[in-house]
C-alpha cells in the first residue's frame, strides 16, 4: 500500500493545517492505516474499511460509516484535531501506542 509523496499532497497539506509535520512517514502512516488489531474482519471487509476511511480523510471528513456495523467512524484526521487519545480504542487513533488505550 506504499504510495509516494506527490499521492498524498491532500494529507500534507492537512497535517500542515493543524500544525503537524506534513513530512513525518511514521504520523502519516498511522493516520492512513490503523492498527492491524484494530482491523477485526475479513480481509475483504477491512480492504473496505480502509478505502472508506481514505476516501473521508481526502474529502475532509470527520467521520465515516462503517461498512460491516453501520456505525459512524472517527477519521484519524479529527483524532487529530482533538490533540490527544481519548482511550477508548478507537479504530484510527493517530497517536503512539505508549499514548492509547489498547
Amino acid at each position: 500500500m506504499e504510495r509516494g509523496l506527490e499521492e498524498y499532497r491532500w494529507l500534507r497539506e492537512r497535517l500542515r493545517v493543524l500544525g503537524l509535520d506534513p513530512f513525518d512517514e511514521s504520523l502519516r502512516e498511522r493516520v492512513l492505516y490503523p492498527s492491524q488489531e484494530r482491523l477485526i474482519y475479513t480481509p475483504e471487509e477491512n480492504s473496505e474499511i480502509l478505502k472508506r476511511h481514505e476516501l473521508a480523510l481526502r474529502d475532509g471528513k470527520k467521520t465515516y460509516v462503517d461498512p460491516v456495523t453501520s456505525f459512524y467512524v472517527f477519521t484519524a484526521i479529527s483524532h487529530l484535531e482533538r490533540g490527544y487519545c481519548c482511550k477508548n480504542g478507537c479504530r484510527h487513533c493517530p497517536f503512539l501506542d505508549s499514548e492509547r488505550a489498547t
